[in-house]
């Protein structure tokens, strides 16, 4: 019993001390710092639920980085704050706070966002990329005096290839327009197929809802200052992609999934842990590659 028990108080006294919590901005920025090399970097952000029982949600920035994302930033809110202009806003100036001068980075999301997080993201001089579903509109921008007719996203599906397609600048959502730069693109299917244990198609209710959504084009947004071809903007959007494999990670029960911590400064501590955990390696990994490679050319 002393075996588990030590180990868990110590983990415990780590997630409670204050000097963690006070240094936590300095290591979020050191860390960002030493990866992001370019003025206009891609950072990947999301809304995964922390728990199981959907009490805590973490919105992240990472970066892709071979195949996968590193993190950057993570910030835990309770469920009465996810997806509230407040807690995105909160979040930008974080972000803002650890990223090196200068840089102005393009920001990809999918449909979870709306508009209240693009406008924030351009008053923070920054640029964005996007996805349109379900039941938003949207329409052209027209001749003054002359407007286009407003469209659902479902509409527009029907128009969709494989090659991505340019739709121009668009007024996104009728309640409060906002301009985008629209591209229409119908992927290729995966193959994939959810399956049961007994290695049948799966059919529940998850399984559809998700293939579903697999099976839609993507209706993607951009910032009208974004300076890219419609296939580039498909291609960018792809890359949003790799931070599910890291929420693979984070939906266990080994990170996470199965706390009962209901302290929110232990679930923010716990968090910054496991994101510093898929920094450790990463020096010394690069370390060992250059040496390796150096090696090589000199034969």
């Amino acid at each position: 019993a002393e075996r588990i028990r030590a180990p868990l108080k110590a983990l415990d006294r780590l997630l409670g001390n204050t000097h963690l919590h006070a240094e936590r901005e300095h290591i979020y920025s050191a860390m960002t710092r030493w990866l992001v090399r370019s003025k206009q970097p891609v950072i990947v952000v999301d809304w995964p639920d922390l728990k199981a029982d959907r009490s805590w949600h973490l919105l992240r920035a990472a970066i892709p980085v071979g195949g996968r994302t590193l993190p950057i930033l993570d910030l835990v809110f309770p469920a009465s704050e996810q997806n509230s202009p407040k807690a995105e806003k909160h979040f930008l100036q974080r972000l803002a706070s650890v990223l090196p001068d200068g840089v102005n980075p393009i920001l990809v999301t999918d449909a979870g966002f709306r508009g209240p997080w693009f406008r924030a993201v351009e008053a923070m001089g920054w640029q964005w990329l996007g996805r349109l579903r379900n039941t938003t509109y949207l329409r052209t921008v027209a001749v003054p005096n002359k407007p286009a007719p407003w469209e659902s996203c479902k509409a527009m599906y029907q128009r969709a290839k494989q090659t991505p397609r340019d739709l121009g600048l668009m007024e996104v959502a009728r309640s409060k327009p906002l301009s985008a730069h629209v591209v229409l693109h119908a992927k290729p299917p995966g193959g994939r197929k959810h399956r049961t244990r007994q290695g049948l198609p799966a059919r529940d209710s998850y399984s559809r809802s998700h293939a579903k959504r697999e099976r839609e084009p993507w209706l993607l947004m951009a910032s009208p200052s974004l300076k890219l071809n419609a296939r580039q903007l498909a291609t960018l959007y792809a890359r949003r992609m790799q931070i599910e494999l890291s929420f693979r990670d984070l939906k266990s029960h080994r990170y996470g999934q199965a706390s009962k911590t209901v302290s929110p400064a232990k679930v923010r501590a716990s968090r910054f842990c496991f994101c510093s955990a898929h920094w450790l390696p990463l020096p010394h990994g690069w370390s060992v590659w250059r040496v390796r490679r150096a090696a090589l050319i000199n034969g």
